[in-house]
């Protein structure tokens, strides 16, 4: 991104360049070497623990030096911080990432969206990718170089760039990792029996997100799936209920009302009207949907599904996932599954709907495009089965994304793992429903060598060793900063000089052997094992908190007798 300043007579507008130039520059030492030539003395960000980078940063911005911060804010969403920018320079800050591709239709689609304040040019470079054929929008006919087709666009219309790549398949990628081994990844439906009736509770709450994070085009897709699973649901879905949530959540009536076409539209007339404001707090509404405060407390009732139109962003209230999960399972609580959905759009936290609904035995479904809307309303009602055991020849330290406890006929998985799969090597999955056993075997159509493979695997583990808290915090920063991931654990820190580094202790640390000696299916199993009760507990993570800040190089904070006894008294 390159920016250049306004000035007071000859105004200049901010431009944005977009590229990327082959398949081998995805990581910081190809990019330098690519641009040894353009670049002057460049700096690279370090993966740096996030407490660390963040006090870093402040000491030094006080000496007046550039440095930057990269942090974590959730959902896909990134902090940055550079100073400072002097004026009358210009200042080239480059951004690497990686995206998944999301399915639709089946097919796998790209789109990149422009911001209407900067004049943008891209230059797309896509490969010849085994067996499959790429569609453009807007269409242009590419020169071909090394294998690889070559766009360029000066100003497109629309604002929007997708890249449709048709009929894929299940594809596996493969690649190395040079301290650490082999890794591969793969994401596959398996084909599983469907109940041609299907089951559901009789009883429904949905909770609606009204925060600004779903406007307006989430909104209007949470609006659609709500009329459809009415509507498609009727001859089972009796009465459903309405918590509509914020910072604050409020009934749209208070009382279940009988799902007919004619409640439906006074709903979707009701939602129309609301304004999209404020933030997100899921356990305020959670607790509310569980026990609403007008249900009579001695009225016997079955429990009933919940359905969660939110992307789950956790930008308020309470974060801690288990303590989530608990709110909605408690005592107390009447509601039974919870079932969410994902759009494919920036923002949804895959990490907290995919907990939700493992612990309270419900699932979450894509939804990419209005077309599948119909498709999941009723997706819901077929009986799960028990997720047992999951194998791939050649592969180890299997981790299936979200950690399934189910597995609902339609739902998608992402299987990341070390080592490299036999040719032709299928997933073998063990699943159970009842008295019944099954075994699915999923075969990949493809095996593409990738750079990417070690990456989703870093990804995925260190998501699940993250999700453990101070249980396994140790091995989630190596884990973090060996594979460049940036998360709850580790931000990216830029810093003047080596001696800066030096300065706040930070320096190489021997992550790969942690790597190569902890398995993060391991490390998981063991963490949840011994730590599950404290996962539980706000009291002992903030507790665990005020010691890690203690132990933290630099930060030269201590927590006083009189805190100390403060903090044990409270319940």
């Amino acid at each position: 991104y390159r920016y250049r300043p306004q000035e007071k007579k000859n105004v200049r507008g901010a431009f944005l360049t977009v590229s990327y130039s082959k398949p081998a520059d995805g990581l910081p030492d190809e990019i330098l070497k690519l641009r040894a030539r353009s670049w002057n003395t460049p700096k690279v960000a370090r993966v740096v623990p996030r407490e660390k980078a963040a006090f870093a940063y402040r000491q030094t911005v006080r000496r007046r030096v550039d440095p930057a911060l990269v942090e974590w804010s959730g959902a896909g969403v990134f902090s940055a911080r550079v100073f400072p920018l002097a004026p009358h320079k210009l200042h080239r800050i480059v951004v690497g990432y990686d995206v998944d591709l999301v399915p639709v239709e089946g097919d796998l689609e790209y789109r990149l969206d422009l911001p209407e304040v900067a004049e943008c040019t891209v230059d797309l470079n896509l490969s010849a990718w085994a067996g499959g054929s790429a569609r453009i929008t807007p269409d242009q006919r590419p020169f071909m170089s090394n294998n690889r087709a070559c766009y360029h666009f000066a100003d497109l219309p629309g604002r929007e760039l997708r890249v449709r790549l048709e009929d894929p398949g299940t594809v596996l990628l493969s690649g190395s990792d040079e301290k650490t081994g082999d890794y591969f990844a793969t994401r596959f439906r398996p084909e599983l029996p469907e109940d041609a009736k299907g089951t559901c509770a009789s009883t429904a709450v949905f909770l609606i997100d009204t925060s600004l994070s779903s406007n307006p085009d989430k909104f209007n897709v949470w609006l659609k799936l709500l009329r459809a699973v009415l509507d498609k649901n009727r001859d089972a879905l009796d009465e459903f209920a309405v918590l509509l949530f914020n910072v604050e959540a409020h009934w749209w009536q208070e009382k279940f009302v009988k799902n007919t076409p004619e409640n439906v539209k006074k709903l979707l007339d009701y939602a129309h009207t609301l304004a999209l404001e404020g933030a997100t707090d899921l356990e305020q509404a959670f607790r509310e949907a569980a026990s609403p405060s007008w249900l009579d407390a001695s009225e016997e009732i079955a429990p009933w599904d919940v359905f969660l139109l939110s992307d789950g962003a956790l930008n308020w209230g309470e974060t801690n996932v288990h303590v989530l999960a608990e709110s909605l399972t408690g005592n107390a609580s009447h509601a039974g599954a919870l079932f969410a959905y994902e759009t494919g759009m920036a923002g949804t936290e895959s990490r907290v709907l995919d907990h939700l609904a493992r612990e309270t035995g419900g699932a979450v479904f894509a939804v990419v495009a209005e077309a599948q809307v119909d498709e999941v309303a009723r997706a819901h009602r077929q009986r799960p089965w028990q997720l047992l055991d999951v194998r791939l020849e050649g592969g180890t330290d299997l981790l299936v994304a979200g950690r399934p406890k189910t597995v609902f006929p339609g739902q998608q998985l992402l299987l990341v793992g070390r080592g490299e799969p036999a040719d032709d090597a299928p997933v073998v999955l063990k699943l159970r429903r009842g008295e019944k056993n099954k075994t699915v075997r999923v075969k990949p159509d493809r095996v593409i060598a990738s750079e990417l493979a070690p990456r989703l695997y870093g990804q995925v583990a260190v998501g699940q060793l993250e999700s453990l808290d101070e249980a396994s915090e140790d091995v989630a920063v190596s884990y973090a900063r060996h594979f460049r991931v940036t998360g709850q654990t580790c931000s990216l820190l830029m810093l003047e000089s080596e001696g800066d580094y030096r300065r706040f202790d930070i320096k190489p640390e021997d992550d790969a052997l942690v790597v190569n000696s902890s398995s993060a299916t391991q490390v998981v199993s063991t963490a949840l094992s011994e730590a599950s009760e404290r996962l539980l507990d706000p009291k002992a993570a903030f507790q665990a908190w005020l010691g890690r800040m203690e132990k933290m190089p630099g930060a030269r904070f201590r927590v006083s007798p009189a805190l100390k006894l403060a903090v044990e008294s409270l319940p």
